[in-house]
């Protein structure tokens, strides 16, 4: 790696770059671990707690997760090392993000299944939450594509 040992002396009213800019262009940067670990963090983040508590919902209502998931040790262990200044809602926020999710596609839901021509099967699902509250579900599925789709239609406590 070049580091040339030159000093340049200009005037104290210069305020031009140029010279400070000639002399980067012919720098090569050393590798190290800090300056490594420097760009990593200069790279930044593009965290927002906003975003984060969205993809928290669209995650665990996509992928059916029940919502202690987001409670979990291990889990809240990933987001603090991805990014240690994290906000990590609680099952409560994402369970009323969840209803608010749901009252606002509901009319999107009903235009979709009655523009369906086919048959769709209504169901059930019940299940007990850890503590010990039941809850049943209401769903319609459909064939679309030779892929089954499922609309949680309703649930009760």
């Amino acid at each position: 790696s070049r580091h040339p040992n030159k000093t340049v002396a200009r005037v104290a009213n210069d305020n031009s770059t140029s010279n400070l800019n000639s002399h980067v262009k012919k720098c090569e940067p050393t590798a190290t671990a800090e300056s490594r670990r420097m760009e990593g963090f200069a790279a930044g983040s593009s965290y927002r707690r906003e975003r984060m508590r969205w993809m928290v919902v669209q995650w665990v209502a996509k992928k059916n997760r029940p919502l202690a998931i987001i409670e979990d040790e291990e889990l809240e262990d990933i987001f603090r090392m991805l990014y240690a200044s994290v906000h990590i809602p609680c099952r409560q926020t994402i369970s009323i993000d969840l209803k608010n999710l749901y009252d606002m596609t509901r009319n999107h839901i009903k235009i979709i299944l009655g523009d369906y021509v086919g048959v769709i099967h209504i169901g059930t699902d019940g299940w007990t939450a850890r503590n010990l509250l039941p809850f049943l579900a209401i769903i319609a599925s459909r064939v679309v594509d030779g892929q089954i789709e499922s609309f949680l239609l309703d649930f009760v406590r």
